[in-house]
């Protein structure tokens, strides 16, 4: 899931930059939150899916393994590089 939300972001940000055209005479910046929703659909159903595995550990009183304590650790990092370039793009 999380790949689909880096390519969505880069498709995003590459259609939103474009300037205007006869088609589109304000430029393609609406795109911008159009994209911000997809990623917050897909944010929820992320979130979804971590509460229902979190309820269902609890109740089968199981552990996490490594590979969920790395996948937490990439998706911080990735979290703060995506707030870095936002605010590098003023976006």
């Amino acid at each position: 899931m999380e790949s689909i939300d880096v390519i969505i972001s880069i498709i995003g940000i590459r259609i939103s930059s474009k300037p205007p055209d006869e088609i589109h005479p304000f430029g393609h910046s609406r795109f911008e939150p159009l994209v911000a929703f997809l990623i917050g659909v897909a944010l929820l159903i992320v979130a979804y899916e971590i509460g229902r595995d979190a309820v269902f550990r609890i109740l089968h009183k199981s552990t996490i393994g490594v590979n969920s304590i790395l996948s937490i650790l990439s998706k911080e990092a990735m979290a703060r590089y995506s707030i870095y370039v936002g605010k590098k793009l003023n976006s």
